[in-house]
């Protein structure tokens, strides 16, 4: 409650609410970049940095049967669970959607489709699932806020169509 008033005063106007978004989107490019390295560089360099992190490795291999013989490694970048990682990904991915959408940040596509691009690919190696819906939630809401419910309805039949044949 005492950080109101700061709040307040840090974003009062919009542009400084856009730059500091536009900072958080950067700020998270090496965040997903860094969690990439870790899906191909595997558990075994993350417990050579530290041993400590031999409980984040454990957490993020499970035992189980399958092709992969029960061994899955989830990434967890400069975050101590994947559960929280995934999370910021899906939620920076949201705000890199709505930076494409605004007209006043048209010159920095590029970089925010970059963005959106690895933040995307780190997700996926979290291998979290829940994120993945939670971000077409938001999807569907920010279409359905902005009136383009009718665009919304083939993407929600696809959608439907791809989940249940996963869960077949």
């Amino acid at each position: 409650a005492l950080l109101v008033p700061v709040g307040y005063w840090f974003f009062d106007t919009r542009e400084r609410s856009i730059r500091f978004f536009v900072f958080l989107t950067l700020l998270s490019i090496p965040v997903a970049a860094f969690g990439i390295f870790q899906y191909f560089a595997g558990p075994g360099w993350l417990t050579s940095l530290s041993p400590g992190f031999a409980r984040a490795v454990f957490y993020a291999s499970g035992a189980g049967t399958g092709t992969t013989g029960g061994v899955y490694f989830r990434t967890i970048s400069t975050f101590v669970q994947t559960g929280g990682f995934a999370i910021y990904l899906c939620f920076m991915m949201l705000v890199a959607v709505a930076q494409f959408n605004m007209a006043s940040l048209r010159k920095e596509r590029w970089w925010i489709i970059a963005a959106f691009g690895l933040q995307f690919l780190a997700l996926l190696t979290t291998g979290g699932r829940a994120p993945l819906v939670l971000f077409f939630v938001g999807i569907a809401l920010l279409m359905t806020m902005q009136g383009r419910m009718a665009r919304l309805l083939p993407i929600l039949a696809v959608l439907a169509v791809l989940f249940i044949g996963s869960v077949i």
